[in-house]
């Protein structure tokens, strides 16, 4: 059986396999006929998307998927609701080889890639990583977010920071030796691509824990300006984008320099400048590209568009241009200044509905739906200044994006919100999130008097909302 797996995926080495593709493949005993197996390549950090490669499958439970990786990186083996964490570089073959019932906690790897993933696998079992996001707290600097596993967090809370130092020096000796015991008894076995990927994999994990307790317990634990000594042994500048450790920790250090600066310019802009002056090459086209990623999706536009020009006109990175390109074309249309797209719909008391109705007006936009939790909590506080409003000449139109019209009906008797109510699905022509390009909600969009996109709120608080609003109202 091994030897046909083998016999295939050197016919596909051959000739088949397209340049910078890699190609995983196997055989799971005990998978059901049903079974989906796939492969989950996030390369969002470099061009703005993420791949999903579904698993070619036979009756014996053989397997091979063939995808695309852009650099030297996790992806992820999923079958049903587990995730098995693969190094993949570039040209990679990998061999996997696992029982449906023990997966991922045991599995047999081979092939190009086989002495890269048993490493890891270990690795990552010592560790303690969690990919899953939803497990781990997250803390704001600045405008940034920064996440760290809750069992990590704690320990940080409880021990001193000479006892945190000794306890990641002894994490990144252990797997560090792990590495180099491994490529010692196993010449060859590990890939050059794999060893500069673990390099700065154990480098950055270690300097990520320590600059983040020094950030966040430093006054809990009376840190010393000496603590820090350590950036000296990690260089911001690394080639290895590919490596989440190392992104994270570039952001850490980003946005905790901007805190520490005091400046009052917009957080964004300063983290794009400091980038600058920071970092270099491919290190800084990421960076780059990412604050401008984030500053978009934070809706700063006023402030960013300077800087996202001067990012096309100086960035030599192309692989990095599509995260900004594409997702300036898509939020263009709704950035301040822009006409809102006109609709026509009716309402839930069946009378035609145009944006146009509300010109002269400011208009507040809202998308929700019923099953969205934090979409009711925020309409409940804004109905406070519901008679405000009407006295302002503020229209409040909230569109709900429910499949089922039955229970937007169901949900706006129930809480009786004022205001014009539209079912996105009822729009003459288009879809109303569609056409206003929401995905997610709750979202929304305030309306100037000529019908055009103003700007938000600084925060999405219903508070800061209503003021904005007001401000809005009383200009002339």
């Amino acid at each position: 059986m091994i030897k046909q797996l083998l016999g295939l995926v050197l016919f596909l080495c051959a000739g088949v396999l397209p340049l910078r593709a890699a190609y995983i493949y196997g055989r799971f005993t005990h998978l059901t006929t049903d079974a989906k197996l796939e492969l989950w390549v996030p390369h969002y950090y470099l061009d703005g998307k993420n791949s999903t490669y579904p698993a070619s499958l036979n009756p014996d439970g053989q397997f091979s998927i063939e995808a695309k990786v852009p650099e030297p990186q996790l992806a992820f083996l999923i079958h049903g609701d587990d995730r098995l964490p693969v190094f993949l570089a570039p040209d990679d073959t990998l061999l996997v080889q696992a029982d449906a019932y023990q997966f991922p906690l045991v599995v047999v790897f081979g092939a190009k890639g086989g002495g890269n993933n048993t490493v890891l696998a270990q690795y990552l079992r010592e560790s303690g990583v969690d990919f899953n996001e939803f497990n781990n707290l997250r803390y704001k600097i600045g405008d940034w977010w920064a996440s760290i596993e809750e069992p990590i967090s704690k320990r940080m809370e409880e021990i001193g920071a000479a006892d945190w130092r000794a306890e990641i020096d002894k994490r990144r000796l252990s797997a560090t030796v792990l590495t180099e015991r491994f490529a010692a008894e196993n010449p060859g076995a590990l890939t050059p691509a794999f060893q500069r990927w673990m390099e700065a994999e154990i480098l950055y994990a270690w300097a990520y824990d320590l600059l983040f307790y020094g950030h966040m317990y430093g006054g809990r634990h009376f840190v010393q300006a000496d603590f820090f000594d350590f950036l000296d042994e990690a260089p911001i500048i690394n080639s290895e984008i590919g490596n989440g450790r190392y992104r994270d920790f570039v952001f850490l250090w980003l946005a905790r320099a901007q805190v520490r600066s005091g400046t009052q310019e917009n957080f964004w802009v300063g983290m794009y400048r400091r980038a600058g002056e920071l970092l270099a090459d491919k290190s800084l086209a990421y960076a780059r590209a990412e604050i401008i990623e984030q500053g978009f999706q934070a809706e700063v536009y006023k402030e960013l568009l300077p800087i996202y020009n001067d990012y096309l006109k100086n960035n030599s990175f192309a692989a990095f241009d599509p995260k900004v390109v594409d997702l300036y074309a898509k939020l263009a249309p709704v950035m301040p200044g822009t006409p809102a797209p006109e609709f026509g719909a009716t309402d839930i008391g069946g009378n035609g509905v145009a944006l146009s109705n509300f010109r002269g007006r400011i208009v507040y936009l809202n998308f929700w739906a019923s099953w969205c939790g934090s979409c009711i909590r925020k309409m409940e506080v804004l109905e406070q200044y519901s008679s405000e409003f009407e006295r302002q000449g503020i229209a409040v139109v909230h569109v709900s994006i429910d499949q089922n019209a039955e229970n937007w009906r169901a949900r706006v008797a129930l809480d009786g919100f004022k205001g014009t109510h539209l079912l996105a699905s009822g729009g003459q022509g288009k879809n109303l999130a569609t056409l206003f390009g929401v995905e997610a909600v709750p979202q929304y969009f305030l309306l100037d008097k000529s019908g055009k996109f103003a700007d938000k709120a600084g925060a999405a608080q219903p508070e800061q909302i209503r003021n904005r609003l007001l401000e809005l109202a009383a200009e002339k």
